[in-house]
């Protein structure tokens, strides 16, 4: 087996965080819908500012309208009509971990590729990662050469595992070995 092709993927979380993508891109979406109805049309720039500080940048765009400058923003806001407690409903966090992208009608999109998701996959890259590899399928090769000999009983893999987990695990059958992915994958740099 290849180095290269070793990946450990943490399933339940990269698929728990896949079910939050559509969630965060729906309510980045009612942001554009709120703040456009509170600011006007926005410049594909300005729909991107929002993301990272909604509020603070809907602020910006209406302070120079500001009937009263040396007031409060919000004697400013209430003297304008306006009132930005759909723009506090929006929950701001549900598109923090993810990378989003305006589409062609301006509206947003998940891009394409996602570093957030692509954090949950653990691929084998190091040097120190590439020798336990290695060791870990010599000595997997060993332990069948042990027991295919008649020479181990059939334990003998259990065992094993249990004085080397740090490269070896037991496989899914009974009686197999197998690299431990997880371990060379996240805790071997």
């Amino acid at each position: 087996m290849k180095t290269e092709e070793i990946v450990y993927i943490e399933q339940s979380n990269l698929n728990k965080e896949k079910k939050k993508l559509p969630s965060a891109v729906n309510e980045a979406n009612m942001l554009l819908q709120i703040a456009s109805k509170i600011v006007g049309d926005l410049e594909d720039n300005e729909k991107l500012k929002l993301l990272s500080k909604p509020v603070d940048i809907v602020m910006e765009m209406l302070r120079p309208k500001f009937l009263f400058p040396n007031a409060t923003d919000k004697f400013n806001l209430n003297s304008l009509g306006v009132d930005l407690s759909e723009l506090y409903a929006i929950d701001f966090r549900k598109w923090n971990d993810f990378d989003l992208e305006l589409n062609e009608h301006g509206k947003f999109r998940a891009a394409e590729f996602q570093p957030h998701l692509d954090s949950f996959v653990h691929r084998v890259v190091t040097d120190r990662q590439k020798k336990a590899v290695e060791l870990a399928d010599k000595m997997i090769s060993l332990i069948k050469e042990l027991q295919d000999s008649g020479l181990a009983n059939p334990q003998c893999s259990e065992r094993a595992v249990l004085v080397m987990p740090n490269l070896i695990r037991n496989g899914m059958e009974r009686g197999t070995i197998a690299y431990n992915e997880q371990e060379i994958c996240k805790y071997i740099k």
